[in-house]
C-alpha cells in the first residue's frame, strides 16, 4: 500500500481547534499525531477574541507546537478568525479538511450541525497515543474514506485494528462486512474483523469497553444531495458517552 495513493483520495490539512476554557496541551499532541501519519500540514484555529481575551495561554499554545513540530517535523501554522465559528466550520472541505476538537457538549454539537468533514473528538483526560483503533458501522453503513483513514492508521500509526460490523441481520450488514475485509486485504494491512447482529449504541460502547480502544471510528457515506440524519444521532449519541476519542466520518 502506497501512502499517496490514500492522500489523493483523502485528507489534505489537519485543523485543530484551540481550546477556550483550560489547559489542554494533550490535545494539540493528538492533532499533530495524526498530521504526522497524514503527512499534511496542521492548522491551529483560533478565534480572534480568544487572543485578546487570553494571549498568555494562545502563546503557551503557540510555543507547544513549536516544540512538537520540531519533534515530529510536521509543519504547522496559525489561522485566526473573526467569523462566527458556525460560519467558519460550514467553509471546511469534506475531502480535504479533518478537524479535531477538544470533547465538550455544546462545542460538539456545534461542530456536528455545521462540519461535513471528518471530526476527532478528543476528551479532556486523554494522554495517550491511538495504538488500538475500533472502526464500527452501524447497520449495514459503509465508509470508504473511514476505512482509508484506519488504514493509514494501521499502517504508519502502528495502531492496533478491528472492524465491527453490527446491526439488525440484512444483506446490508453482511456487504459492509465483506467489503472491508476486501479492501482491507487488497491494502495489505492487517485487521481483524467481527459482524455482530445487535443493538448498535450498546454493543459498539461495550466492545470500546471490553477491549479498551484508544480510537472509536464511526462512518457513513454522505453526499451532498443526502444526509443521514440517523447516523448522525447515533454519532452525537455515541461520542458523549464513549470515554475514548471518536472520530466521525460523514
Amino acid at each position: 500500500m502506497k501512502k499517496k495513493e490514500y492522500q489523493e483520495e483523502t485528507i489534505k490539512k489537519v485543523s485543530v481547534l484551540v481550546p477556550e476554557r483550560g489547559s489542554h496541551p494533550e490535545i494539540l499532541r493528538s492533532a499533530i499525531q495524526i498530521a504526522g501519519i497524514l503527512k499534511v500540514p496542521l492548522r491551529l484555529l483560533i478565534p480572534a477574541k480568544f487572543i485578546c481575551d487570553r494571549p498568555s495561554k494562545c502563546g503557551f499554545y503557540t510555543e507547544f507546537l513549536e516544540e512538537q513540530s520540531r519533534q515530529t517535523g510536521v509543519f504547522w501554522e496559525r489561522v485566526i478568525f473573526e467569523d462566527p465559528l458556525s460560519d467558519f466550520l460550514k467553509k471546511m472541505l469534506p475531502d480535504q479538511d479533518f478537524l479535531v476538537i477538544l470533547k465538550e457538549d455544546e462545542l460538539m454539537r456545534t461542530v456536528l450541525s455545521h462540519t461535513l468533514c471528518p471530526i476527532l473528538l478528543i476528551p479532556k483526560s486523554f494522554e495517550h497515543g491511538f495504538r488500538q483503533v475500533l472502526l464500527a458501522y452501524a447497520g449495514g453503513r459503509f465508509s470508504e474514506k473511514a476505512l482509508h483513514l484506519v488504514a493509514l492508521l494501521a499502517k504508519f500509526g502502528k495502531c492496533t485494528v478491528e472492524v465491527l460490523t453490527v446491526g439488525n441481520s440484512s444483506p446490508g450488514l453482511r456487504m459492509a462486512h465483506e467489503r472491508a475485509r476486501y479492501l482491507m486485504d487488497r491494502w495489505k494491512v492487517n485487521a481483524k474483523f467481527k459482524i455482530l447482529k445487535d443493538e448498535v449504541k450498546p454493543c459498539i460502547l461495550e466492545n470500546c469497553e471490553n477491549q479498551e480502544v484508544s480510537l472509536l471510528v464511526l462512518g457513513a457515506s454522505e453526499t451532498k444531495e443526502w444526509r443521514d440524519h440517523h447516523f448522525r444521532s447515533l454519532s452525537q449519541a455515541i461520542a458523549e458517552e464513549a470515554h475514548c476519542p471518536v472520530m466521525i466520518v460523514k
